[in-house]
C-alpha cells in the first residue's frame, strides 16, 4: 500500500530516496503526505477536491445543470461554480426560513403545554414547576409532536421517574391521562388542564 502512494509522487530520480522513507515510517504517515502534497497541488490549480458517495455526487451535478438551465432560460450563461454559489445561496434563505417557522411551532406547541397544568409538573402529587415537556409516546418509539403527546413534567420527574420506568404515563393529553408508578398506585387525571385527578 506504502509503495502505490510512492509511486503515485516519485520520478526516476527520486524513486529510491521515497522508497526508503515510505519505509522507515508509517502507512498514514505515508498516506498524510501524499494527500497533503496533493491538496498543495490542487489548490495551486484552484482544483478543491471532494469525498463523497457516488450518488451524492450524481444529485449535485444534477442540480447545478438544473440550475444553469434555468439560468440559461433567462438569458444568462453561468459557470459551475456560480450554479454552486447562487444554490448555497437560495439554500441558506430557504433553510433560514424552514428554521424561524419550525421555532413558531415549537415554542407555540411547547407554550401550550407547559400551560395545560398552570405551569406545574403533571404528575399526580407532584407541586413543583414544570420544565420539561414529556412525549408520552416516546418519539423514539414512533410518538409524535403533536401537543396531545405531550404533558409538562417537572425535571426530577421526567428524568428520574419517567425516563426510568418508575412512572409511566399513557393516554392523550389534555384528555386522559393514565399514570402508573413502581408502588403500584395508579391515577387517572382528565381534562384540558392534565391535573383533574379521579382513582
Amino acid at each position: 500500500t506504502k509503495a502505490l502512494f510512492v509511486v503515485k509522487d516519485a520520478t526516476p530520480g527520486d524513486v529510491a530516496e521515497r522508497i526508503a522513507e515510505a519505509a522507515s515510517t508509517t502507512l498514514q504517515q505515508v498516506e498524510r503526505e501524499s494527500d497533503e502534497k496533493e491538496d498543495r497541488q490542487n489548490r495551486a490549480a484552484g482544483v478543491r477536491r471532494l469525498w463523497g458517495p457516488k450518488y451524492a455526487f450524481e444529485v449535485i451535478s444534477a442540480a447545478i445543470r438544473a440550475c444553469q438551465a434555468f439560468y440559461r432560460a433567462r438569458g444568462e450563461v453561468i459557470s459551475v461554480g456560480e450554479a454552486l454559489a447562487r444554490m448555497a445561496a437560495y439554500f441558506r434563505v430557504v433553510y433560514r426560513e424552514e428554521v424561524e417557522l419550525r421555532k413558531k411551532r415549537i415554542s407555540l406547541a411547547r407554550r401550550e403545554v407547559m400551560g395545560r397544568a398552570g405551569g406545574f409538573c403533571s404528575v399526580p402529587g407532584c407541586t413543583r414547576t414544570a420544565v420539561h415537556d414529556h412525549h408520552i409516546r416516546f418519539r423514539s418509539r414512533g410518538g409524535s409532536d403533536e401537543v396531545a403527546n405531550r404533558t409538562a413534567c417537572c425535571a426530577a420527574h421526567h428524568l428520574r421517574s419517567v425516563h426510568r420506568g418508575a412512572v409511566r404515563v399513557s393516554g392523550r393529553a389534555g384528555e386522559r391521562l393514565e399514570w402508573e408508578f413502581a408502588n403500584g398506585e395508579s391515577f387517572v387525571t382528565t381534562g384540558e388542564d392534565d391535573i383533574e385527578r379521579t382513582n
